[in-house]
């Protein structure tokens, strides 16, 4: 046997092992081309389904009163579970395709300005209610309850004014603030307690002989304007995050 016979035995094995890694290599791209390619026609359809769960979660928005946390609700309750879903697809086709990943995001993205408006809608439905609660108990005029007639004791103000005020700031207080709200709760008690604590003063001067008088507008102003500022923030909010959906932030591009 001579010697460029015994090289050729030693490297045909090699050659061979050569060939075999090659035809695995190829075999493995082709598997992998087919997993982004079905990664990426999962990401397709899931694409039309969203563009069709937008056009009408957005058509529905459009119509409905945005100033209206109600009829915003009236919309997600319709469609707030109907959000698309993407498709499973292999883990390495998931990986691999640009078009899986930006749809997973996508998916993300609506899922969270959804679940923001519904939050939204919620504080914005307790903050109304609350609202309401506070400009009832600044209707009470206590100009109104005063004794219209000359008085000679504290009597009548204890009759006709701090009963109804006190039953005011009672009813106000037993309805529950939102977490934002303490500006308005602090301004509309501090309001009714300066005309409750006056009128208990003014009424222990008149049974003393004395006349006297107490101001509250300056009082009842900054409460309205606390009520005013809260209103207008929480229809900001409400508007902001519809606008997120609307725009095609939260669903679909």
């Amino acid at each position: 046997m001579t010697r460029r016979r015994l090289l050729a035995l030693v490297l045909a094995p090699t050659l061979l092992l050569g060939l075999g890694l090659g035809a695995a290599l190829v075999v493995d791209a082709r598997a992998r081309q087919v997993d982004v390619d079905r990664a990426d026609a999962v990401a397709l359809r899931y694409q039309e389904r969203l563009s069709h769960y937008r056009e009408v979660v957005v058509r529905e928005l459009e119509a409905a009163d945005a100033t209206d946390p109600d009829a915003v609700a009236r919309v997600l309750a319709r469609h707030r579970d109907d959000v698309p879903t993407l498709g499973a697809t292999s883990q390495r086709g998931a990986a691999a395709s640009p078009d899986y990943g930006a749809a997973r995001r996508e998916q993300s993205v609506v899922t969270e300005a959804m679940d923001r408006l519904d939050d939204v809608v919620v504080d914005t439905r307790a903050a109304q209610r609350y609202l309401v609660a506070a400009r009832r108990a600044l209707e009470v005029d206590p100009n109104a309850l005063a004794p219209g007639t000359f008085v000679t004791s504290g009597a009548p103000l204890r009759a006709q004014l701090l009963p109804p005020m006190r039953t005011t700031l009672a009813s106000f207080e037993a309805v529950e603030a939102p977490r934002d709200a303490a500006p308005v709760r602090d301004a509309v008690r501090r309001a009714l307690t300066h005309v409750i604590t006056e009128a208990e003063a003014l009424a222990a001067r008149l049974d003393a002989g004395q006349s006297g008088s107490f101001q509250y507008a300056e009082e009842y102003a900054a409460a309205r304007t606390a009520v005013t500022q809260y209103e207008e923030r929480t229809r900001a909010d409400l508007r902001e995050a519809l606008d997120n959906v609307l725009a095609g932030d939260g669903v679909g591009r």
